[in-house]
Parts: structure tokens; sequence; C-alpha cells
């Protein structure tokens, strides 16, 4: 059996102190700018789909939509759908997801 000779290690650098550490994260308070119209998609999860279903179409009844189940636990205790309607500003963006986040038939929304 043959050794292969191993490299030099390898090292890593690390800075001296936190604040020149690069973060991947932008705390600054730059706003993220979106050009509205568009497409806002929402990951919202229930129990039951068709309830999950009849709350979103309650919800967006006026708005360009589309609804599609995403996933279903292993359980089948909850489902998520995606939903992506075409919002017009930031305040309606805004309002659809706390509406959707008050319905007593959607346990979550992201």
């Amino acid at each position: 059996m043959e050794v292969q000779e191993r490299g030099p290690p390898i090292t890593f650098e690390t800075p001296r102190n936190k604040s020149s550490m690069a973060s991947p994260i932008d705390n600054s308070s730059a706003k993220l700018e979106i050009a509205y119209p568009c497409r806002w998609p929402y990951t919202v999860i229930g129990r039951d789909e068709t309830l999950v279903r009849a709350a979103i179409a309650e919800i967006v009844i006026t708005l360009e939509h589309t609804v599609d189940l995403s996933r279903t636990s292993r359980t089948g205790k909850y489902c998520s759908l995606l939903l992506v309607a075409t919002v017009d500003n930031e305040t309606q963006r805004n309002t659809i997801f706390a509406t959707l986040r008050g319905h007593r038939d959607i346990t979550m929304v992201m």
C-alpha cells in the first residue's frame, strides 16, 4: 500500500475583532425596493385544505391570484398552500398578510 503525502494544513484567518467581520445580513436602515404591482408569494398553513382554500378565496377575492398545494405534513395534520397574488402596493401586501394570519382557519402565514 502506497502512502500519499498530504499537503500543508489548511488554515483560516479570522478577524481580530467583530467589527471587521462581514455580515451576510445588511442591518442598515435601507429599505428593500419593490416594484409594484408585483406577484407576491404567501405560504399559508392550516389543518384543513378545503377551509384554508376558502379562507384565501374570501380574502383575495378581487385580486389576480393562484393557489397550489405545496405540501402536506407526514401525518396529514397540516397542509401548506402557496398563494401568489398580484399586489399593488406595500400596504395591500401587508394587509393581505395580516388578514390571512388573523383568519380562524389559518394556522400560520409566511
